[in-house]
């Protein structure tokens, strides 16, 4: 997700389509070669997959929730700066 949208532009168009292709790719090797290690079942490799997809999918959803984005937010936020601080007028008591 970090590749999507970078902060600032850049021109590493081809360099951040290639990354998620050689993940994707180095995966499906390191699946076969399980196999044929014969340390899997190709079964096992399918289950493990679907399970790695189901609890992206699901941290996602649950991540896109209002209340905790909210919670994000709120927990991201920057604290004021000194100058912005001494900026506001001081309450008469």
């Amino acid at each position: 997700m970090l590749l999507v949208r970078p902060r600032r532009p850049t021109r590493t168009g081809a360099l951040r389509a290639f990354i998620p292709v050689a993940a994707c790719a180095l995966g499906g090797v390191v699946a076969v070669g399980v196999i044929g290690l014969k340390w899997h079942y190709f079964t096992d490799t399918v289950a493990g997959a679907a399970v790695g997809i189901g609890t992206v999918c699901g941290l996602a959803l649950f991540l896109d929730l209002p209340a905790v984005r909210r919670l994000l937010a709120w927990a991201c936020r920057q604290p004021p700066t000194a100058q912005e601080r001494g900026a506001q007028p001081k309450a008469s008591v």
